[in-house]
């Protein structure tokens, strides 16, 4: 499935903050450990807890293993540990949508550790752990999903709609959020020819001033947004308004389309 695309220059950029570098300054230290702490909230979440006390059960999971059954440590960290050297090597990107194979490990690790922790003879240190990983598992429960269903980027009902109403690449103005999943749509996904109408727009970033460039809007001109702050965008819309008339509007969850005229 990856092939076609995974040589693009564009992926190749994208992926770029997913690798590990040699720690040659400060900030790329920090990038590093950041990079680690987010592998490490793959299978649990990002909050501080969460991080603190599976990274303390996978110590505690590593020590007892190493003691008590080397054969086990070997099986279960030896994949984690070839996957971070491949990200070291920038072969392999650490983003969670291609490391899933890794979360079932290191739960494997922190269910060890865990179990290490709740067997201690100390009832309030028993007590201390099995609190912090209820709250943990409130916090990262996706048991909502069943009736709300998880929707974070509806490109493709963005770039249909801007099809429908025949908004041409020269025509669009996109936000650089919306950027990586329009790109990908119009330039590298397989079925792209279904929007190549819709490639070649004009991206803009956070800080361009959107009073000028409206003003250089063409007649039925379209702005393509992806997720963002709402204030952000609102107060962006009624800048344009200054300058031209909201002829029409899409919005969906994770994308919005505003076409003036």
């Amino acid at each position: 499935i990856l092939r076609p695309e995974a040589n693009s220059a564009y992926l190749q950029n994208f992926h770029k903050e997913f690798f590990f570098y040699l720690p040659v300054s400060l900030n790329v230290l920090h990038q590093d450990f950041s990079l680690l702490l987010y592998f490490l909230s793959s299978p649990g979440g990002h909050q501080v807890l969460a991080l603190v006390l599976h990274g303390v059960c996978i110590f505690i999971a590593i020590i007892y293993l190493v003691s008590f059954n080397t054969s086990k440590l070997l099986l279960i960290v030896l994949p984690l540990l070839f996957l971070l050297l491949a990200a070291a090597l920038h072969q392999y990107t650490l983003i969670k949508r291609v490391t899933l194979f890794s979360m079932p490990l290191m739960l494997v690790l922190i269910a060890i550790g865990l179990q290490q922790l709740l067997s201690v003879k100390f009832i309030a240190v028993r007590l201390t752990v099995l609190a912090f990983a209820v709250i943990c598992f409130i916090n990262f429960n996706a048991l909502k999903n069943f009736i709300y269903p998880m929707q974070e980027e509806e490109m493709k009902q963005s770039l249909q709609f801007l099809k429908q109403k025949n908004i041409r690449g020269d025509e669009l103005y996109v936000q650089q959020l919306a950027a990586p999943a329009y790109i990908y749509y119009t330039q590298i996904h397989p079925q792209k020819q279904n929007w190549t109408f819709q490639s070649g727009g004009k991206l803009f970033e956070w800080y361009t001033n959107i009073d000028s460039l409206s003003k250089t809007f063409p007649k039925g001109a379209a702005v393509l947004y992806s997720w963002d702050d709402p204030a952000t965008i609102e107060g962006q819309q009624t800048t344009i308004r200054k300058n031209l008339a909201l002829a029409d509007s899409n919005l969906v969850r994770g994308g919005r389309v505003y076409i003036y005229r």
